[in-house]
Order: C-alpha cells, then structure tokens, then sequence
C-alpha cells in the first residue's frame, strides 16, 4: 500500500464523480489521483457494471442521484448512452498528467459527464474538454493513438489490480484500500489515525 493517500477513479463513475467532489476535503490537497480503467478492472474480475444491468440500474440511478443532492452538488445530468465507454478518455487522463494537468482534466471531465451529461467516449468530446483546460488538443488527438499510451494505460490498470484494487471510486489512505464513494469517511479517518501515529 502507498503511504500517501491515492484516489483511484475512472471517468465512466458516477461514483467516483461524487467522491472527487469531496476527495481534497476528505483526504488533504496532496491525495493522489490515479486512473484506472474500469473496464479492465470488470473483465479481470469477470463482472458487469450495473449500469449494464437492467434489473440493477434504476436503483443505482436513484442512489447516485440521492447521494449527489445529499452533498450538495447540482442534479446529475445522466450521458447517452450510460455508461460510456471510457477507454479514450482515460488514456487522455495519463496524457493530461504528463503536461501537468491530471486532476484539472479529470475534474473538468467528470462535470461535462455528470452534471452536463456529455458522453465522454467519442474522441470529438475528450479533446472539447482539453480545450476547455487550455491544453492543446492538436496534440492530444496525435497522442491518443501512439502505442506508447495505450501501453501505459494497460500498465496502470495491471498495477492497480496487483495492488487490490476491485473498483471505482479506490481511496488508499490509512495503510487500507477502502472500496466506494461511501467508504470515504472510513478512509479519512484511517488516513488521520495513521499520520497521528
């Protein structure tokens, strides 16, 4: 486990949409933000998202949208189709981070999808929110299709799983990987038991 507090998301997550809201209150300014793609995390564990679950999906449609109104923050604005497709989208996440700005492209990403309802899989969607971070997106476009990103995408998602990590929203923190966007107070408070120490 990392001694710094780690965030795990992947922007398909209404769920970890809602924990990013909260993520720097919870965990201090310095949490990591790491992405993981869920999808890789569904098929090595051989499940399926409930959004893809009929008999699953109203509820969980509902519980998000509690959960959002609970917080404070504005209506869900569902994308469509849901869930996305998020694998271009997270590879733009890796290249956001090398010029610097992960975080600020994930939590642009996360309002066009949830509280704009924007679908974030076609390519045209993931450059508009490069643009709206002022990075180039002439060179994001290039850099979605160089072998060397998709590659280190994979690598992340194979990390991620060696380490335990069964889903999104992940919080590190505390010496623990604590599991959903309801497990953030648990991760807090282990994160500050841990630093009292």
């Amino acid at each position: 486990m990392a001694e710094e507090a780690v965030f795990y998301f992947d922007l398909a997550s209404p769920y970890a949409y809602l924990a990013s809201t909260r993520i720097e209150a919870s965990l201090g300014a310095d949490v990591r933000w790491q992405p993981v793609l869920v999808g890789a995390l569904h098929r090595h564990y051989r499940r399926v998202s409930w959004g893809a679950t009929p008999q699953l999906r109203r509820a969980g449609i509902e519980e998000i949208e509690g959960r959002a109104h609970a917080y404070g923050l504005p209506p869900i604005v569902w994308p469509v189709p849901y869930p996305a497709n998020s694998l271009i989208a997270m590879r733009a996440v890796i290249w956001a981070e090398r010029q610097g700005s992960g975080r600020a492209f994930a939590e642009a990403a996360f309002a066009a999808a949830f509280q704009h309802g924007s679908d974030l899989t076609p390519r045209s969607a993931v450059l508009e929110v490069a643009e709206r971070c002022h990075l180039d997106a002439g060179e994001l476009d290039s850099a979605l299709d160089h072998a060397e990103l998709k590659q280190a995408l994979r690598e992340v998602n194979e990390r991620a799983i060696a380490q335990g990590v069964y889903g999104v929203p992940t919080f590190d923190a505390g010496g623990l990987l604590w599991w959903g966007d309801h497990q953030l107070p648990a991760a807090a408070a282990a994160l500050a038991e841990r630093l009292s120490d």
